[in-house]
């Protein structure tokens, strides 16, 4: 199967198990066979790989790579030759011939160039000459001079086979700038929190400053309009006929009602007869009923 044929199928299949999509749909709709499908998408078919018999298996494949990239590591690149000898090793130690079309001298170019395409962590490169400079320091006239020096070094300053105390002094010295750094970011958060608070407290403050303002603003628009609010309407002066308002108690506005039920009247204290004070302030004191002369004249004596 061809690789666009092959991820038509993987497509189908996957369409099918996880979309739910019914295989004749998916057929015609990724152009694939519907019997071909089928097998697919109930296990019938396995995973085999077309042409000839592999060189190496998946196993001895993936161990070659590690090994290759093993050696790269650890500054011993593998050539195409030394590595061409491991492979005919590993075919040998596994019993087995050369497969089709490949000499005794190991696997071709060609397939290098696909173990290549197959492996992208795999590289070949060209090994850089020598530099002569690195060439010239690279004697033994130069080098053991250079420890002898290095050695004498240590030994003058009393450092020589005490690389524990340098560590210490070092890891002293990270945990000191560690501290410190934490101590400074305690102290950035401390004050990012201060501020953060602050900010809240004077939000806060400004909401009720703002809530203080708005009752103050309705309490003086309530008694704004309670200033002008009329009274029930039985509250007319019975004398000078004007009718009360809501806050005259709190004012110092007195009214009184005659207790006659069928009067139903009601005074200003000021409007009343000098008599009818004097006969409403005994009522009052003794706790008795009171009637206005409208109703009961005969109560009151003429002045």
């Amino acid at each position: 199967m061809q690789s666009r044929e092959k991820t038509q199928m993987q497509r189908a299949v996957s369409a099918v198990r996880q979309h739910k999509m019914k295989i004749r749909v998916a057929a015609r709709e990724f152009n694939v066979p519907r019997s071909t499908l089928s097998d697919h998408v109930h296990g019938r078919v396995g995973e085999t790989r077309p042409g000839p018999v592999s060189l190496l298996n998946d196993e001895e494949e993936g161990a070659l790579v590690s090994y290759l990239l093993y050696m790269a590591d650890h500054g011993f690149p593998m050539t195409r030759n030394r590595t061409r000898v491991y492979i005919r090793e590993i075919i040998k130690q596994g019993g087995r011939t050369y497969p089709y079309k490949v000499s005794e001298n190991g696997p071709s170019d060609e397939w290098f160039r696909k173990l290549f395409a197959r492996h992208p962590e795999l590289q070949e490169r060209t090994p850089e000459s020598l530099d002569p400079a690195r060439s010239s320091m690279s004697r033994e006239d130069v080098i053991y001079p250079f420890f002898d020096f290095l050695d004498k070094t240590l030994t003058q300053y009393g450092v020589k086979d005490k690389p524990s105390q340098e560590r210490e002094k070092a890891s002293a010295e990270k945990d000191r700038r560690d501290a410190q750094r934490a101590l400074e970011a305690d102290e950035r958060k401390r004050m990012k929190e201060q501020g953060e608070i602050e900010k809240i407290k004077r939000k806060e403050e400004r909401v009720e400053k703002r809530l203080a303002r708005e009752q103050e603003q309705k309490k003086k628009a309530d008694e704004k309009m309670d200033r002008g609010k009329l009274a029930n309407k039985k509250f007319t002066c019975g004398v000078c006929c004007m009718r009360g308002r809501v806050l005259d108690e709190s004012k110092g506005i007195v009214w009184f009602g005659c207790d006659e039920k069928v009067c139903g009247k009601w005074y200003h204290f000021e409007c009343l007869h000098r008599s009818e004070q004097e006969y409403l302030r005994e009522s009052m004191e003794e706790g008795e009923s009171w009637y206005c002369k409208a109703c009961k004249p005969w109560l009151y004596c003429e002045e």
